[in-house]
């Protein structure tokens, strides 16, 4: 994977969760986001190298459009100027940020979606009101409770490994255990 123009997102469409890779990882230091919902692994400079949701190995955040669906889209594909739409997953770049979103639509956030910012790493997290049990158990709840569904996350490229413009991603279901 090249350090900055290639991108990787690994999600289980049962249990919930992700890994979104910016670029290689190396040394990292993990960094809790959202009260444990998700975290940041991060260079020894600060930048991000990676986004994820696991919950003891468990799965993790339910993904908008993707949760307990039968069609869940796989396979590397080349991302030719600022937007790219394979199936429930649209992914969007500016010189400024890169977002990952779980939605058929086009308008992209949602007015009545809730936003969650972490000012620390410059990540910003979109929930749905739509709700699923997601994997086991939810931090800070408890067992398979019930939890927004993930709609969205945008990073800021300049607090990231990847640099704009990002020319790849590669999509990956996989069963997280």
């Amino acid at each position: 994977m090249n350090e900055t123009r290639e991108i990787s997102f690994t999600y289980d469409p049962w249990r919930g969760g992700f890994l979104l890779k910016l670029g290689l990882m190396g040394q990292k230091h993990r960094r809790p986001l959202l009260g444990g919902l998700m975290s940041a692994f991060l260079r020894e400079d600060g930048r991000i190298q990676a986004v994820e949701s696991f919950w003891d190995d468990h799965g993790g955040l339910p993904l908008r459009g993707i949760h307990e669906s039968t069609s869940c889209p796989e396979g590397t594909y080349a991302i030719s100027g600022d937007e790219l739409r394979v199936g429930t997953i649209l992914i969007r770049q500016a010189p400024d940020k890169m977002a990952i979103w779980f939605s058929t639509g086009s308008e992209l956030p949602r007015r009545h979606w809730k936003v969650q910012r972490d000012l620390g790493s410059a990540i910003t997290v979109y929930f749905s009101h739509r709700k699923a049990k997601a994997g086991w158990p939810v931090p800070g709840i408890g067992g398979r409770s019930e939890v927004e569904m993930l709609a969205g996350i945008e990073i800021a490229l300049d607090r990231s490994v990847a640099e704009y413009p990002l020319a790849t991603v590669s999509l990956k279901k996989e069963d997280f255990k």
